[in-house]
């Protein structure tokens, strides 16, 4: 009986040390490279910055910890930072996490990340380069790129579903935004204020029907030739325009990259095919 008592004792002690560790870990900040950040539940979470680097990488993880969220606010005002790299492995981006960075002009939103909460980029001037690498995000939040006005295209990531009130507003410079068919909600204010817009969508989509109703001009990804039609002609136009046969125009090259990678290929050409074949591809 006496054995029992003294192994439920060091049981609850054992318990209480744990509980102790996690707890310090969960109210604590670190320091690291000039990140601040706290650690909770196995992860990092990077809530400020305060190094002086222009380009600022943030890594994979600190002591084993890996950084999945970027805090509400925490690189918001930073003037000095132009270029930010976020690791592949980050999935939460917190309310204006980069708000008010007139400096900041690239970015990479990196494949699992699956949430930008409201105003990310609210009044970042000079943002111009958003590479959307993510698959699971499903909202454009509101005022997610507010007052970007030197944003001039913009690719929606496939799988994203809703674009929500003024996501895009005042984003003067505005000239181009991919959004694919998985989309079924955009805002009537999501664009407030851009002029000028051109809609590149597929045929039969949401976009395509808001296009249509705020009078964008609008054309559909894989028309490679710009004719207003997505067929064999368009595969023709992307092969010649490779062994440099064909000149596309402007609006035919951003149609032809119909997986958005950010260049024209073979593969391109390839999945316009499989489409018009009627096998199950999207874009």
């Amino acid at each position: 009986m006496k054995i029992f008592k003294k192994i439920t004792i060091y049981l609850i002690v054992l318990i209480l040390m744990i509980s102790s560790v996690y707890t310090c870990y969960a109210d604590s900040y670190f320091m690291e490279d000039g990140f601040k950040y706290s650690v909770s539940n196995g992860y990092a979470t990077i809530v400020g910055y305060e190094g002086t680097d222009n380009v600022v990488e943030i890594p994979l993880d600190f002591n084993g910890f890996v950084v999945n969220t970027i805090d509400m606010a925490a690189f918001s005002g930073n003037d000095n930072i132009t270029e930010i790299k976020l690791p592949y492995l980050l999935r939460y981006i917190n309310s204006s996490a980069f708000a008010n960075m007139k400096s900041l002009k690239s970015i990479n939103i990196p494949e699992l990340c699956e949430q930008m909460g409201s105003h990310t980029f609210d009044g970042c001037e000079g943002l111009s380069d958003v590479l959307m690498e993510t698959a699971s995000l499903k909202t454009i939040t509101e005022r997610a790129f507010y007052n970007c006005v030197s944003l001039e295209s913009f690719v929606v990531p496939y799988g994203t579903e809703s674009i929500k009130d003024f996501a895009f507003e005042n984003c003067t410079s505005l000239k181009y935004i991919t959004i694919p068919n998985t989309v079924t909600e955009i805002s009537d204010s999501a664009f407030s204020g851009v002029d000028n817009l051109c809609i590149i969508c597929s045929e039969g989509s949401q976009a395509e029907e808001y296009a249509e109703l705020w009078g964008a001009d609008c054309y559909h990804i894989g028309d490679s030739n710009a004719d207003g039609k997505v067929n064999i002609l368009d595969v023709t136009a992307i092969q010649k325009y490779k062994i440099g046969e064909q000149e596309l125009s402007e609006y035919g090259m951003r149609c032809a990259d119909v997986n958005h990678d950010g260049s024209i290929t073979v593969r391109d050409a390839t999945l316009i095919q499989m489409k018009l074949a009627k096998y199950d591809v999207d874009f």
